[in-house]
């Protein structure tokens, strides 16, 4: 299950474990006795656990995730320790599986999803919770044979209609089953709108409050700009049943730029617990800070330095931390849930784009977030470090310094064009480079008439640390060539060179520490770099060698064969490809 779904996550595995020895079930009973719904062909069924999933659970790794689960697991609870009340009023039970729901999933049932609503009544003793994919089998059917019949104005009418306490009231007055399905059929246009509530307000607070200050973009564009990595979830989100978890709609109403109190009115909307205010949690960390728009880079940066400042974090510690929490102020840990090697593999595959390119630097908001967020850049990185790397950097020495040579206009890369196919993590990349710069199909973009290209020009001031050389540097980089004898077309292609490494560099930063580069070297997040990788000790002296050469504030010098040097006495001159090829060295 995705990290930070779970809202208590140690408590929930004592909860479990508890239920269990009051049980005095067998691990393969107890999972037997409890499931998740599983849906094929259309048809819901319900699918019980084995005997290493309670294990799993009981030891704090795996955890449910399933409403159905934690209400199945509520409802034992109630019924083993309160054994003087499992007969008497249902909705006393109700109540204690909605509180275990918001305690252990930070969540409530919504009974406008059809799906939900047969779990309330079930925890009301109405029927059994297996029966569940039974009755929801019979009736979904017909609701949602309703919603073809609504037009686009009836069905915005009732995703905006604030009706759930009404619907909650009417449910606590049924008393049986087939009450339950006359209510369903008689107002089965309420539960045919199901969770697209939350996806049609979300929209409309976007045009209305966040629209002008992101440019002018409308939704949808501002979502495939800034949120690239939830296009496909946004889509599903206006469909029935689409139900996203809560740091899905944090993590997601950051991005495009949600101030606190409007993403708490998204979390109400979708029966989420609002943002925790307890100092000591990461969540309180979400606030408005004067001047910086919420969400953006520059604000993350902000946060980082207040989360670092306030929890003291160790490496190993990090995650312990932020476990219990669905909002990580750090916004790019999650890429150390990669190997040491798989950074390494992507790092170098950018930097490849990058030097055939020759001019463009992919947006880092995009090569960050987006790209490594794929589930095709995961399985082919991890397939790449599971293979032969070095016949693999054999291959791509050779084709990174042919690469170079056709770029900068070198006679000996007038050769026989090399096959990319070396780097498939390049070749991938290179085509989500290729579909993000072209026009979406998207209408709003075509009135705006802008491309990836000219919009990504928006974020230059959010990510200028990533591109920008200070002026100084380059006056004196400049000054230095014309006193070693440079002509304008080396200085500007050494200069191109400096660029590419800069970026480069800013870029290994961020995916090695899990902090974004934000135009300083913080040593607190450069010590994330010591690990006991055995690789990452072996590189951590030359990660620090190129930040202090491409990042540091002090000026370089012109090397004699196109590089440049730290010192003028260094023998460690540096160019872009040898600085992909000293990277790719430690692969072998």
């Amino acid at each position: 299950m995705p990290k930070g779904e779970i809202y208590k996550r140690q408590e929930l595995s004592s909860w479990i474990r508890r239920i269990r020895q009051k049980s005095g079930m067998s691990a393969a009973a107890f999972g037997n006795a409890h499931f998740r719904f599983a849906e094929k062909n259309g048809k819901m069924s319900a699918v019980s656990y084995k005997r290493v999933a309670v294990s799993y659970w009981e030891n704090g790794e795996h955890l449910p995730s399933y409403p159905e689960t934690i209400a199945s697991l509520a409802m034992m609870d109630y019924d083993l320790f309160c054994e003087e009340r499992a007969a008497g009023d249902g909705n006393l039970r109700m109540n204690y599986v909605v509180s275990c729901m918001e305690k252990y999933l930070g969540r409530k049932l919504y009974c406008k999803n059809f799906k939900d609503l047969l779990i309330l009544d079930a925890a009301r003793n109405i029927f059994p919770l297996a029966q569940v994919p039974e009755i929801y089998n019979e009736l979904i059917e017909i609701i949602l044979k309703d919603t073809e019949e609504l037009s686009d104005e009836q069905i915005t009418a009732f995703t905006m209609k604030r009706d759930t306490n009404t619907l909650f009231a009417r449910l606590l007055e049924m008393e049986t089953l087939d009450e339950l399905k006359a209510e369903v059929r008689e107002n089965r246009h309420f539960y045919s709108i199901g969770y697209r509530v939350v996806g049609k307000r979300l929209e409309a607070l976007y045009e209305k409050s966040y629209r002008s200050s992101n440019h002018g973009m409308d939704f949808l564009s501002a979502v495939r700009f800034y949120a690239p990595v939830y296009r496909d979830s946004v889509r599903r989100l206006t469909s029935y049943e689409m139900a996203v978890s809560r740091r899905w709609l944090i993590d997601f109403c950051l991005l495009l730029h949600f101030c606190r109190n409007d993403l708490n009115d998204v979390l109400r909307n979708a029966q989420y617990m609002e943002l925790s205010v307890q100092p000591d949690h990461p969540e309180s960390l979400i606030e408005d800070l004067p001047g910086i728009i919420t969400g953006s880079a520059a604000w993350f940066a902000e946060v980082e330095r207040n989360f670092v400042g306030r929890f003291h974090p160790e490496a190993d510690s990090l995650r312990v931390i932020l476990e219990d929490s669905d909002f990580s102020p750090v916004r790019f840990f999650r890429l150390q849930e990669y190997t040491e090697k798989e950074k390494l593999l992507y790092v170098i595959s950018v930097g490849c784009l990058i030097l055939s390119s020759g001019d463009a630097f992919p947006l880092p908001l995009y090569v960050l977030d987006y790209a490594l967020a794929r589930p095709e850049m995961r399985k082919l990185l991890k397939s790449m470090a599971e293979g032969n790397l070095k016949e693999f950097s054999e291959k791509l020495k050779e084709w990174i310094i042919h690469t170079f040579y056709c770029v900068t206009g070198n006679p000996k890369g007038k050769k026989e064009k090399m096959s990319e196919e070396c780097n498939p993590v390049y070749v991938l990349l290179k085509k989500y480079c290729s579909e993000i710069d072209r026009k979406t199909e998207h209408p709003g973009w075509y009135h705006y008439g802008k491309t990836m290209q000219e919009l990504r020009l928006c974020l230059t001031d959010e990510y200028s640390f990533y591109y920008d050389i200070p002026s100084d540097k380059v006056s004196v980089l400049k000054e230095r060539c014309g006193t070693a004898g440079k002509c304008p077309e080396e200085y500007e292609l050494i200069l191109w060179d400096l660029a590419c490494g800069s970026y480069l560099s800013a870029l290994c930063y961020t995916v090695f520490t899990g902090y974004l580069y934000k135009g300083v070297l913080y040593r607190d997040e450069i010590a994330f770099l010591k690990s006991d990788d055995v690789m990452m000790k072996r590189m951590y002296p030359v990660l620090r060698f190129f930040f202090s050469l491409y990042l540091g504030k002090n000026p370089v010098y012109p090397g004699p064969n196109g590089g440049i040097l730290l010192e003028p006495e260094d023998k460690r001159e540096v160019n872009f490809p040898r600085m992909l090829i000293q990277l790719l060295s430690y692969l072998e």
